[in-house]
């Protein structure tokens, strides 16, 4: 950002400002759903999850928007797609709500 600065100081802002705008973008992503704005809630919720991969709460909200415009299959890809990221780079599982919102619309 600056030449010759150290920019060890930007972390911590850098880290605070990754939080506000992926609450910024899960609540439009959100609001964007319950309008039935299908494409752009999808858009927004993607960004979400490109910016922290890792972060489940973009990703619930990706797989909700799936299931709420009717691409169960799409869904279901992406939930595996996310455990497979999470138990390779974290050696854990999705939490229970995210395996449950899956299930039950595999099960619908």
């Amino acid at each position: 950002m600056l030449p010759r600065w150290p920019d060890e100081w930007l972390v911590p802002e850098r880290e605070r400002w990754d939080q506000v705008r992926l609450h910024a973008l899960e609540g439009l992503a959100q609001r964007l759903q319950r309008e039935g704005e299908y494409l752009a809630a999808l858009q927004t919720a993607l960004t979400a999850a490109q910016i922290d991969p890792m972060r489940e709460t973009a990703q619930r909200i990706l797989i909700e928007i799936l299931l709420a415009e009717g691409n169960r299959a799409c869904a279901v890809k992406r939930y595996h797609e996310y455990r497979r990221l999470l138990r390779s780079e974290l050696a854990v599982e999705p939490s229970p709500l995210m395996t449950r919102l899956v299930q039950d619309a595999m099960s619908a």
